[in-house]
């Protein structure tokens, strides 16, 4: 046994035998009566002596405990191993860490270390930014830092808290010598993730190209084959159509022959569909979204609201008026569940083509004008402007109304080009820049 894992059984048993002494109502004293001294028992408790077997068979015994029995028979045996004492037991692992006073010792990190991978996993997100935090308060090598970044900033990925995972993954990123090369992929991948959705797609795409070359450098097929399908889908954000096709089919391919969960097959499919959708290729984009809605998991609901949009926008293609409708009702009630502005204000905006009366057709624009607000869908929101002030300019009396609306819109349009172009100074330095809104102190009304 190394003397690490020594240190670790220390604190696992320990913190076991303090533990179920106090909820028996039993001090130090009264539990080493015929077991060994109080002192002695202070050091188990502590984490600072391993017991011999015969003793800790002997405490086991007094606390009726038959998991502390079953070490004394590993000790015994010598082969008591720090897996065999974490394994199903979390909760005694995150108690250590929350109830230690004082700096961590190696141990401590290694538990740290262990536990956050768990959680991730077993996608428990609450627990992993709890302990990252902790990790963060407590640990100053900067390995086990980067490692909780990644993680803090990975778990608010996955609760589409876009901006405060940008934070801590891009401080992961700046501590990348620390981690394996893996982990340099995978933050390189959830950042290029996190800046699709805060629009700023000259970085997402840097980010996406850098682990699919990481992933390729590693022969890290599975991976590599996410990071194409991610690169595939900026590709098409930004224009990039028969790019973005060649990127995602090569994805599709890989994951395919290699093996992988479902969500990652189903949302490349879901954005060929939406390719081949943009390109004309509708019969490929049908075959691709029956394909998506095949294998989305049923937690996936940002998929299943990706596809019904682009289930929707065919539809609406083909004329099929109450089938559009149909998917948008459907797609609206999953972006919702998913907290997905992004497509939930595609679902409104669609919305406008597919009703008749002009007062829907308004409420549906200013909808998805309310959702953008203060958001970073820039061009969203300007589209949702640029159709109210369309759709108020068609009513004589609304005109100035409408002006305002065309005035939001350019201001959205230009705050999307400060952050995505190389004309930043010349923008803010023009002097016709500032905005209607500057001027006037009026907003339009939502």
């Amino acid at each position: 046994m190394t003397e690490a894992e020594r240190e670790f059984l220390c604190l696992i048993i320990g913190h076991r035998v303090r533990e179920l002494r106090k909820s028996r109502r039993l001090s130090q004293h009264e539990l080493s009566n015929g077991v060994g001294s109080q002192s002695m028992i202070s050091l188990i408790e502590s984490g600072r002596q391993l017991p011999p077997p015969d003793v800790l068979d002997l405490i086991a015994n007094r606390l009726d405990d038959a998991l502390l029995k079953r070490y004394a028979e590993d000790l015994e045996n010598n082969t008591l191993d720090h897996f065999h004492v974490s394994s199903h037991n979390e909760e005694d692992l995150m108690s250590i860490l929350v109830n230690h006073r004082g700096r961590w010792q190696p141990a401590h990190e290694r538990i740290a270390s262990q536990l956050c991978h768990h959680y991730y996993y077993t996608r428990s997100f609450e627990q992993v930014k709890k302990l990252c935090h902790l990790i963060i308060h407590h640990v100053y090598r900067h390995g086990l830092l980067a490692e909780a970044y990644f993680y803090l900033g990975s778990s608010l990925l996955h609760e589409h808290r876009f901006e405060e995972a940008e934070h801590w993954l891009r401080k992961a990123d700046e501590l990348r010598d620390d981690l394996t090369e893996s982990v340099q992929g995978r933050v390189a991948y959830n950042l290029g993730y996190a800046y699709t959705y805060l629009d700023v797609q000259v970085l997402a795409l840097w980010y996406a190209s850098r682990s699919v070359e990481i992933f390729h450098r590693m022969n890290d097929f599975l991976n590599q084959g996410s990071s194409l399908g991610l690169l595939g889908t900026i590709q098409q954000r930004l224009g990039m159509l028969e790019e973005a096709k060649k990127s995602l089919c090569t994805a599709y391919d890989v994951l395919c022959r290699w093996g992988t969960i479902p969500e990652d097959k189903s949302r490349i499919a879901t954005t060929l569909a939406e390719v081949c959708a943009l390109l004309g290729q509708h019969d490929e984009a049908t075959s691709y979204s029956q394909i998506a809605m095949s294998t989305i998991p049923a937690y996936d609901l940002l998929c299943q609201a990706d596809i019904y949009r682009i289930k929707t926008y065919l539809a609406i293609q083909a004329g099929r008026r109450e089938e559009a409708l149909s998917y948008a009702e459907s797609g609206i009630r999953a972006a919702e569940s998913a907290n997905d502005t992004h497509n939930l204000t595609q679902f409104h905006l669609m919305y406008v083509q597919l009703l008749d009366d002009a007062k829907e057709r308004l409420q549906a624009a200013r909808k998805a004008f309310e959702i953008t607000s203060q958001t970073s869908h820039h061009i969203l929101h300007a589209l949702a402007a640029e159709c109210i002030a369309h759709l108020l300019e068609q009513d004589g009396n609304a005109v100035e109304d409408s002006k305002e609306y065309m005035q939001s819109a350019l201001d959205a349009y230009r705050t999307y080009v400060r952050k995505n172009s190389m004309f930043t100074n010349l923008i803010d330095n023009l002097p016709f820049y500032d905005s209607y809104f500057e001027k006037t102190d009026r907003q339009p009304a939502i």
